[in-house]
């Protein structure tokens, strides 16, 4: 329940034996010791982690030359746990860090009104990181935290992924959600970007 040292090694331990190329990973609001603000912060953890997967803490990361994940471990304050921060202004500027050009992004926490559904009927996702997704738009928004809201939803724009694999009493449950994401060549994707602004009456002169 506090994310220690010892489990983030068992979880590298697990990620080191898995048939991927890559493994892009963020932290929640469980893992005390991969929170620099934390007295718990165990810099060994986060290398030991850094060195199987990608790592991601408010950063991005660019796969297969056109495909940009950002992630972040950040939620909106609640019950003092790592990786909180203030609703407001606050936490505003965290997200106002999620480039425009990001694919999938990951956070732990979900956005207002997506896989965010409490068990007593409150949705605690964050309206802040709702408004910049709609700006960014991307394909994917993946997240965990509210265990009991697992599933997908959309917007038309991005598909919104609750992929918590637990139940509201940490036993796991769930089954891993999986999806494709064609990877498009550079100079395609800008072609491709150029012939949807044709196709809606765009236009594209002086």
């Amino acid at each position: 329940m506090r994310g220690s040292a010892r489990e983030v090694s068992q979880v590298v331990d697990w990620l080191r034996d898995t048939p991927y190329s890559h493994r892009v990973v963020i932290a929640g609001n469980h893992d005390f010791c991969l929170d620099p603000q934390d007295d718990d912060y165990s810099p060994e953890a986060e290398a030991a982690l850094q060195r199987e997967c990608i790592y991601l803490r408010d950063s991005s990361v660019v796969l297969f030359d056109s495909v940009k994940i950002y992630g972040s471990p950040v939620t909106p304050e609640f019950h003092s746990m790592a990786f909180n921060v203030a609703r407001g202004s606050d936490i505003e500027q965290v997200w106002s860090s999620i480039p425009e050009d990001t694919d999938i992004l990951l956070t732990h926490g979900p956005p207002l009104g997506h896989g965010d559904l409490v068990y007593n009927g409150i949705r605690a996702g964050c309206a802040d990181l709702l408004k910049r997704v709609s700006q960014v738009r991307p394909a994917y928004h993946v997240f965990g935290h509210i265990h009991e809201a697992y599933g997908v939803t959309t917007d038309g724009y991005t598909a919104f992924v609750n992929a918590a694999c637990c139940n509201l009493r940490y036993f796991l449950e769930h089954q891993p959600l999986v999806f494709e994401f064609a990877v498009v060549e550079p100079q395609q994707r800008q072609q491709a970007s150029l012939d949807e602004q044709l196709e809606s009456g765009l236009s594209l002169g002086n």
